[in-house]
């Protein structure tokens, strides 16, 4: 799935408040409680929380895997909307923890991408590809197809 301009945008708006707040990402299980005030009466709560969740790996915990509990409610503020988010964990991953689980992300994500290109190249090929003869067809058919069509 590709994030929409604006899901990127939210994105970048939490990573940098929470680097703005010096947030050192959690090790271990992870429990959220928090409340969302929304501008007006439209939005999904599971959306919101996904998109969130997406947000913050890496900063306020190594990976969104690691949430196991989650407490959340949805509330209209028009004035001031906002998350408000407390997040508690067994301890702060240590720096080289977390350099090491960015690393093993930024390789995941590369692997994927090189994935998803080869993919597309091959689906493009096969369609750009002559189609196919009928002998090539019957070469491929089984032995018991190949004679019904031979007998008509």
């Amino acid at each position: 799935m590709v994030p929409s301009d604006e899901a990127k945008a939210y994105k970048a708006q939490v990573a940098h408040a929470a680097a703005l707040a010096r947030t050192q990402p959690l090790a271990g299980p992870v429990h959220l409680v928090l409340t969302v005030f929304r501008p007006r009466r439209t939005g999904d709560l599971d959306n919101t929380l996904k998109v969130l969740g997406d947000s913050l790996n890496g900063v306020a915990w190594l990976d969104d895997d690691q949430v196991i509990r989650i407490e959340a409610s949805r509330e209209d503020d028009a004035k001031a909307p906002r998350v408000e988010l407390v997040a508690t964990g067994q301890r702060h991953a240590t720096p080289a923890e977390a350099a090491a689980h960015a690393a093993a992300r930024a390789e995941r994500a590369r692997k994927a991408r090189e994935t998803r290109n080869r993919n597309r190249l091959e689906k493009k090929r096969a369609a750009a590809a002559p189609p196919k003869k009928l002998a090539d067809v019957r070469a491929l058919a089984t032995p018991a197809t190949y004679r019904k069509e031979k007998t008509r």
